[in-house]
């Protein structure tokens, strides 16, 4: 066999074809790629097979990068096995898959997983072999998941590193499903794109049969515990939180609510489990979802938590990895502040009344003027001002109510105060008096109140003790004093 023949394994391949090729792959670059092809959870080779069946199959895959060599692509289903693992092949094989980076020091960050393993896997450890693909019973030359660990340990050494590799960030796409029907927890009917759209949501898949704690049931209680790190940041209310079951058959909406109440979830309007009514298999191919059946039950599936768009298009995922309640909140607040075109945008509009009133004429006769200057010949003048102006007063009142509301929220007011003492330079510029420079001071005080709302971390408070703590380190360093002595 060659790789190419990696491309045409699916269900009806038979196990011992497929492991006579994994067993004769040789240590280069396109085995290593080909194995990884074969490892994410919907692929078809699985489909249909026996959760031990796949189980062994994976097993014998993963063990086999020790031999053939490690690819950064083979991370993420090395690292879920060690840290959520169950199942003592499975975990042996992961860890000695890491033997098969180039070096010790390529994979040093795994060691915290190793340990997180070790502990997982000390009450659910058995001999097993990778020698052979079906061994006969009693296993001769076996080991244990705990040996394959500490041999890793030990392989590693002590290496100063623990980043773990950052995940690329998704392009935003569509996910097509919108007129999919859906039944939530309390038997309620709506479609997907009513209610994933108009706020950013989260969604997280699981299902209530998962015999693994580390998964469907760590899930559905960190979801509780980002509800509640959400309410914490104010974020409340402006987020949906949901839960999609793989199992729509069994996961009647009682269950589905008894599931996640015993979890902690608080249901509303805004937090809401689902079970698809029909067509799962729309939605399990626009999320791609990382799940396999036997029949109706499920025999694989990894960790899977979205972050959608108010647009409803998938902006962020957290997969096989349990991933933590702050950097889902820290994304979640990304997609509120929005790109930073686009708050240099909402900066720009938010100024636009107050530069409309600085520029507006005095008379018909500078309309005219400016209406020339533009080319615009045979522009009718209108008749006055006496429209513009309150339209212009009511953008900087929204202006400033908008700004106000932001600063209740965030605790900073010295953008609000800024746009606060630009408007009134401005009406005292354009309104009580003609002088065109307080105007424009007005307005670029108001712009500048503008840029600092749109920029998330500027705070003057905290600027002005950065610099007295930097003075007081230059004095200190310098032993200056002032004033002098004498």
């Amino acid at each position: 066999m060659n790789a190419a023949d990696a491309a045409h394994f699916d269900a009806s391949t038979r196990e011992e074809d497929l492991a006579s090729w994994v067993a004769s792959c040789p240590r280069a670059h396109v085995p290593r790629a080909a194995l990884v092809t074969l490892l994410p959870e919907q692929h078809r080779l699985y489909a249909g097979r026996s959760t031990n069946e796949t189980a062994r199959i994976r097993g014998f895959i993963l063990a086999a990068f020790e031999r053939v060599g490690l690819p950064e692509a083979a991370l993420p289903y090395v690292l879920d096995e060690l840290q959520n693992g169950n199942d003592a092949y499975l975990v042996a094989a992961a860890a000695k898959a890491l033997r098969g980076a180039d070096a010790p020091a390529d994979v040093a960050f795994a060691a915290a997983f190793l340990h997180t393993a070790r502990e997982n896997i000390r009450y659910a450890d058995a001999p097993v072999t990778f020698d052979v693909y079906k061994p006969s019973r009693p296993v001769e030359r076996s080991t244990t998941a705990a040996d394959e660990i500490r041999k890793t340990i030990e392989w590693i050494g002590e290496v100063d590193c623990c980043a773990v590799p950052a995940s690329s960030r998704p392009s935003r796409r569509t996910l097509r499903v919108e007129s999919l029907e859906l039944e939530d927890q309390d038997g309620r009917h709506v479609r997907f794109g009513e209610f994933f759209s108009g706020k950013p949501s989260v969604v997280v898949f699981f299902y209530s049969r998962c015999d693994n704690v580390r998964k469907c049931s760590l899930t559905v209680t960190k979801l509780a515990a980002l509800q509640r790190e959400l309410t914490a940041r104010g974020l409340d209310g402006r987020v949906r939180l949901t839960g999609i079951t793989y199992d729509p058959h069994f996961d009647l909406p009682p269950r589905m609510k008894s599931y996640g109440l015993a979890r902690g979830v608080e249901f509303g309007e805004n937090v809401r489990f689902f079970r698809a009514l029909e067509c799962f298999d729309d939605l399990r191919s626009a999320f791609d979802l990382g799940v396999n059946y036997i029949g109706a039950i499920v025999n694989r599936h990894r960790i899977e938590l979205y972050v959608l768009d108010p647009r409803g298009r998938i902006a962020r995922s957290f997969t096989h990895l349990t991933w933590s309640e702050r950097d889902v909140a820290a994304e979640i607040e990304r997609l509120l502040r929005g790109r930073p075109w686009q708050n240099a945008a909402r900066a720009a509009m938010a100024s636009l009344a107050s530069i409309l009133i600085a520029l507006l004429p005095k008379c018909p006769l500078c309309l005219g003027a400016y209406a020339s200057a533009l080319g615009l010949s045979g522009l009718q003048i209108v008749p006055h001002r006496t429209w513009l102006l309150p339209a212009a007063l009511i953008l900087v009142l929204a202006h400033l109510v908008t700004m106000g509301r932001r600063a209740m929220r965030t605790s900073r007011f010295a953008p609000l105060g800024a746009s606060a003492a630009g408007t009134l330079v401005l009406m005292a510029g354009s309104v009580v008096w003609s002088m065109p420079a307080l105007s424009f001071a007005g307005a670029a005080l108001m712009i500048a109140g503008a840029a600092m709302n749109a920029t998330p971390y500027f705070d003057v408070t905290n600027a002005l003790r950065s610099m007295r703590r930097a003075y007081t380190r230059f004095v200190a360093r310098s032993h200056l004093a002032w004033p002098p002595s004498r």
